[in-house]
């Protein structure tokens, strides 16, 4: 998996303050092992807690993989922010 705590540390690096990072799945436990992993490192939040995770993002390009459908769910965005 893509993200683990050295991508999160390397992100953190490389992002500046307010910058976002924008995730999406459309595998459930990869979403929650995202979401664990990137808030784990003091240096990101939740961009809006209160957002609805399976509401695409109004920039959002549908892939050829979201459109097979492969995953356990429909697509989770998940956005953050470097603090």
């Amino acid at each position: 998996r893509l993200i683990q705590p050295a991508v999160v540390a390397e992100l953190a690096r490389v992002l500046k303050p307010g910058a976002a990072f924008r995730f999406a799945t459309d595998w459930a436990d990869y979403a929650e092992w995202t979401v664990e992993r990137v808030l784990a490192d003091p240096a990101f939040r939740y961009a809006d807690v209160s957002a609805d995770r399976n509401a695409p993002p109004v920039d959002h390009v549908t892939t050829r993989y979201e459109k097979k459908k492969l995953g356990d769910c429909p697509p989770l965005f998940l956005d953050f922010v470097r603090v």
